[in-house]
């Protein structure tokens, strides 16, 4: 592998949650267009399961750029998939982002599902996500790994990666403490072996 530095930008989803930082459509397609010209090589375009407005503003802003791929944040949930396959239809160059609660405590009382059913949802979600963009998907925990709790540990990380290697094209975490940056290291190396 190459060392390459990608450039994601996630103003036009996560950014846009700051107070006083809403756009409409238009705003969004101008400055999706600003972020191509500045050469972004990423730009997660929204998150079309929060309204229709998100995924009226993904489709227009994947049908004026040209350049960078265009991705779409959403849980791994098969509905969520497929509007974001939808509203990606337009993009030269498309990737889904999918999203799963990984710690012990979200699993029990936010998802109510066992580790294992966790990890398929992950996986299922991966290869969907894969199928429905034809190029790349991405998968993001949403809570901290740690040593002792979360599915990306050492015996989990295998199942996890090698029945989705043929989509998975990135991973990404949440990271809230400086000394879980080598253990997730770790993880992405391990990762990126598999893939």
């Amino acid at each position: 592998m190459k060392n390459q530095i990608i450039i994601f930008d996630t103003s036009l989803r996560d950014g846009e949650q700051s107070p006083g930082c809403s756009m409409n459509t238009n705003e969004k397609v101008k400055f999706a267009l600003q972020l191509e010209n500045l050469g972004v090589d990423v730009i997660e375009v929204g998150f079309v399961a929060a309204s229709l407005g998100d995924y009226d503003a993904i489709s227009a802003i994947c049908s004026n750029l040209s350049k960078p791929i265009m991705c779409s944040l959403n849980r791994a949930v098969e509905n969520d998939i497929k509007q974001a396959g939808k509203s990606l239809e337009l993009a030269k160059h498309k990737r889904i982002h999918t999203f799963i609660a990984t710690s012990k405590i979200h699993m029990q009382y936010k998802l109510k599902m066992k580790e294992d059913a966790v990890i398929k949802k992950a996986v299922d979600a991966l290869i969907n996500a894969g199928a429905k963009t034809i190029m790349s998907a991405i998968f993001k925990t949403i809570d901290k790994i740690t040593k002792h709790e979360g599915i990306l540990k050492d015996y989990k990380v295998n199942s996890v990666f090698s029945t989705a290697k043929a989509y998975l094209t990135s991973l990404n975490s949440y990271i809230f403490q400086s000394q879980r940056i080598k253990m997730f290291q770790k993880y992405l190396k391990k990762g990126l072996e598999i893939c």
